[in-house]
């Protein structure tokens, strides 16, 4: 068509614009996609807050019930053992007992019924926090097999299960310490922020508009959600 088509479709105003919108389309593109990856980014922070805060609620939920557990497992042997001492009957003994620890409950069915007592002991004991409930039944099955009086064997089952608790107690106590020191450091940086608000430094601007704080926001959520999960299982292992 010649240069003098080429200069007009260059000039023109219909075609200007049309080339002036396919000159900002990719500038548009591309901060369509970073406001997308921000709010990704921030996504995935809120996640590991949410996910680490259910995970220490639902392993404290589940530690206080083990450790009720175990206070009652070793009550119900304690109070047994006193009873049999005592002059009553096994049978009745249970039936009282299940009184105060309703998990006994199925022992002393069993005991009325004739069944197999230890297996019932054995039964009750598979939820975690009643594995002393396991040394009751041998205690029960030597007995049953040797003729020994069963109070006497219980009593030291008994003994063992009171001062194993009082350890546990002590263990916890000074592990408590330790996992409320690693919950404060993982809340702290909350506190810096509410500072540097406070102050005027807008710590809350930079880390939402700023590419760069959020990717700080995400590493230092991450290493504090890894410090409480990290501490947790250390204190339950011990």
């Amino acid at each position: 068509l010649g240069p003098g088509w080429m200069w007009v479709t260059r000039f023109h105003p219909r075609y200007v614009k049309l080339r002036s919108r396919m000159y900002k389309a990719p500038r548009f593109g591309g901060f369509v996609a970073l406001v997308l990856l921000l709010a990704g980014v921030w996504a995935l922070v809120a996640g590991i807050v949410a996910w680490t805060a259910a995970w220490v609620i639902s392993r404290v939920a589940a530690e206080r019930a083990r450790r009720d557990r175990a206070d009652e497992a070793a009550r119900a042997a304690v109070g047994l053992a006193l009873l049999l001492r005592a002059g009553q009957i096994p049978s009745a003994a249970l039936t009282e007992m299940a009184g105060d620890c309703p998990m006994l409950a199925p022992v002393a069915a069993a005991a009325s019924l004739g069944a197999d007592v230890p297996q019932a002991f054995h039964e009750v004991a598979a939820l975690p926090g009643r594995e002393g409930l396991r040394r009751v039944a041998g205690a029960w099955r030597v007995a049953e097999r040797t003729g020994a009086p069963v109070a006497s064997v219980l009593q030291q089952v008994a003994e063992g299960l009171r001062d194993e608790r009082e350890l546990v107690g002590l263990v916890e106590a000074e592990l408590a310490m330790a996992r409320g020191s690693s919950r404060v450091m993982a809340a702290l940086p909350l506190g810096a922020l509410l500072l540097g608000t406070l102050v005027g430094a807008d710590p809350l601007g930079f880390l939402i508009r700023s590419p760069f704080g959020v990717v700080l926001a995400l590493v230092g959520v991450s290493l504090a959600a890894l410090g409480v999960v990290w501490t947790e299982r250390l204190a339950a292992r011990a």
